[in-house]
C-alpha cells in the first residue's frame, strides 16, 4: 500500500511500542519518525513537520499534555492531527488531552488494523477539510473580484471628479462651495481607506488556520456589557456603517435607550476580549442597517454547558433562503432588492474572526421577526494551578500490558 509518502511522528517513551508501531506503519507505506518524549517530539516535528502525530500521555521530561499544548501554540504544528495513544484506564485523561487540542485517541491494546485505520481516518479528515477550505477560498476569491472594483471605484470616482473640477474651474468656485467639495473628497478618501483596510484584514484572516487561536485567550461577558454601555461603543458601530446609514437619525437613536438592549449573563469565554467586542460591533451595525426604524436591536445569550450562545436580534426584511450558503462570502444578502453601500464584508469578517478562535457564526432565525444571528463560542477552561518548578519525575510503571506481540516474536 502506497500512502504517497505521508509521514508519521511517534512520540512514546517505550522503545518496544515505537518499534512495533514503526514496523506496522512502514509496512503500510508511511514514512516514520520517532521521539522518546514530548520535548524530543517537538524538536523533531519542528525540523520536519509530520502529516500526523501519534503521542503517548505518560512520558518523562514533557508528557503528552505538554506536547499537545506546545504544538497547538506553534504556527507550524497547530493544524497537524494529533492522535493520543492511551491505555483504557487513562480514558479520563483523554478529555484533558482533547480540550488541549488533540484530535482523537487510540486505546491500548490495539491491533495493527486498528492503528492503520485510525491514522488513515485522521489523514482523510484533514484532506477533506483542506479541500473544503480550498473550495471556500475559490468562492471568496470570486466574490472579491466581483465586489472590489465597485467598492473602490465609487469613492475613487468622487475624488477624481471633484479634484478635476477644482483644477479646471478654481477661479469660478466660491469659498463655501470649495469647502463642501473638499469635505466630499475627504469623506470619499476615508471611505476608500477604510474599504482597503477591511479587505486587507479579510485577506489576513482568511489565510489564518481555523482554530489558530483556540483556547489561547479569554473574554468576560461582564466586560462586554461594560464596553457596550460606553458611549464609545455607539460611535464604533456608527463608524462601521456606510456613511448614508450612519447619518440617518434612526441609526443613532436605535443605539440609545430602550431601542438597543444588551442582556448577557456572566460567563468566561474562550476568545479575545477585543475580538468579542469587534464581533458585536459588526453584528449590531449589520442589525441597525437592516432594521425597521423604531424596532429594537437586542444582544442576549446563554450557556449550553460547553459553549456560550451569543445572539443579536433585529426586526427587518426576511433573509433569502440561501443565507446559510452565502454567509462568510463577500456577498450582500438579497442585493437585487436591497442594493446598498457595502460588500457584505462585515459578516465575512465576523465569520473569519470567530473561526480562528474555534467559534462559529450562523443564522438561527431568518424570517425577520426577528432575524437572529448567533456566535457560538467555547466556554473558557477553568484556570489550572501552576506546577511547582523543578524536574518532572518519571511516571510510575505501566505494568506488563503491551499493545500486541511483535509478529513472529
Amino acid at each position: 500500500m502506497n500512502q504517497n509518502h505521508k509521514s508519521v511522528l511517534i512520540v512514546d517513551d517505550s522503545g518496544v511500542v515505537r518499534e512495533i508501531m514503526r514496523e506496522v506503519l512502514e509496512d503500510a507505506g508511511y514514512e516514520v519518525f520517532e521521539a522518546a518524549h514530548g520535548q524530543l517530539g517537538l524538536e523533531q516535528a519542528r525540523r520536519q513537520v509530520p502529516d500526523i502525530v501519534l503521542c503517548d500521555i505518560n512520558m518523562p521530561v514533557l508528557d503528552g499534555f505538554g506536547f499537545v499544548q506546545a504544538a497547538r501554540a506553534d504556527p507550524q504544528l497547530r493544524t497537524v492531527p494529533i492522535l493520543m495513544v492511551t491505555a483504557m484506564a487513562e480514558r479520563k485523561s483523554m478529555r484533558r488531552a482533547m480540550d488541549a487540542g488533540a484530535d482523537d485517541f487510540l486505546s491500548k491494546p490495539f491491533t495493527p488494523e486498528e492503528l492503520i485505520e485510525a491514522v488513515s481516518g485522521q489523514l482523510a479528515r484533514r484532506e477533506r477539510h483542506t479541500a473544503e477550505t480550498a473550495q471556500s477560498l475559490d468562492v471568496l476569491r470570486g466574490a472579491l473580484m466581483s465586489t472590489v472594483p465597485h467598492e473602490l471605484r465609487t469613492p475613487l470616482t468622487t475624488i477624481l471628479g471633484l479634484t478635476q473640477l477644482l483644477v479646471e474651474r478654481d477661479e469660478q468656485i466660491g469659498r463655501d462651495r470649495r469647502l463642501d467639495m473638499l469635505r466630499d473628497i475627504s469623506g470619499a478618501a476615508q471611505r476608500l481607506s477604510r474599504t482597503i483596510g477591511r479587505f486587507m484584514e479579510w485577506a489576513e484572516l482568511n489565510a489564518a488556520a481555523p482554530g489558530a487561536l483556540a483556547g489561547q485567550h479569554r473574554a468576560s461577558t461582564g466586560a462586554l456589557v461594560e464596553q457596550v454601555a460606553d458611549p464609545a461603543f455607539r460611535q464604533r458601530v456608527l463608524a462601521a456603517l456606510p456613511a448614508e446609514f450612519a447619518q440617518l437619525p434612526h441609526s443613532d437613536r436605535m443605539l440609545a435607550g430602550r431601542m438597543f438592549r444588551c442582556e448577557v449573563p456572566a460567563a468566561e469565554l474562550g476568545i479575545g476580549q477585543d475580538d468579542l467586542q469587534r464581533l458585536v460591533v459588526e453584528l449590531v451595525g449589520n442589525a441597525v442597517k437592516f432594521s425597521v426604524p423604531g424596532a429594537p436591536v437586542v444582544v442576549d445569550g446563554q450557556s449550553d454547558g460547553r459553549h456560550f450562545l451569543l445572539d443579536v436580534r433585529n426586526h427587518g426584511p426576511a433573509l433569502p433562503p440561501d443565507v446559510h450558503r452565502q454567509q462568510g462570502a463577500l456577498i450582500q444578502f438579497d442585493r437585487g432588492h436591497q442594493e446598498q453601500q457595502g460588500s457584505g464584508m462585515g459578516l465575512a469578517l465576523c465569520h473569519l474572526i470567530a473561526r480562528r478562535h474555534g467559534a462559529s457564526l450562523h443564522w438561527v432565525r431568518t424570517d425577520g421577526a426577528p432575524n437572529t444571528v448567533r456566535i457560538k463560542v467555547p466556554l473558557a477552561a477553568p484556570p489550572t494551578p501552576s506546577a511547582p518548578p523543578g524536574p518532572v519525575a518519571s511516571p510510575p510503571s505501566r505494568g506488563a500490558a503491551q499493545p500486541w506481540s511483535r509478529p513472529g516474536g
